[in-house]
């Protein structure tokens, strides 16, 4: 499935753990599609490709919510560190928001809440919180 072009493609954009790759997308309908998709979406996305491909944690956490959402990898290619938020506390919303900063703190609890429930680190009472 991960070919010696893939393999070449995922180095460039500092992917370093093609085997958490291969055994998460395994389990896709397609997985040759998804691969290549994925692959498309790390080149034109090279911060959030970095940051997912160089901890085997954040790579997991990455290729899960790719595979399981198309919305989520969109928001994350805007904010790359909040990959990283399902490891964090929940963070408080900000105090008199305007309309921007509070859209980014409920997309942000969004990213964070669908991370660990696709991982199973949430159960369904805490991601229905």
């Amino acid at each position: 499935m991960i070919t010696g072009h893939a393999l070449e493609r995922l180095d460039a954009v500092g992917w370093t753990d093609a085997q958490t790759l291969l055994l998460t997308l395994q389990s896709a309908h397609d997985p040759d599609a998804e691969l290549e998709h994925l692959l498309n979406f790390l080149e034109a996305n090279t911060d959030l490709a970095e940051l997912a491909g160089s901890d085997p944690d954040l790579g997991k956490a990455f290729v899960t919510v790719f595979a399981a959402s198309r919305a989520i990898p969109t928001l994350l290619s805007a904010h790359p560190a909040w990959l990283a938020s399902f490891r964090d506390d929940p963070v408080e919303a900000p105090e008199a928001p305007d309309k921007r900063a509070l859209r980014r703190f409920v997309q942000g609890r969004l990213v964070r809440t669908a991370v660990r429930d696709l991982l199973g680190l949430a159960d369904m009472p805490t991601v229905g919180r």
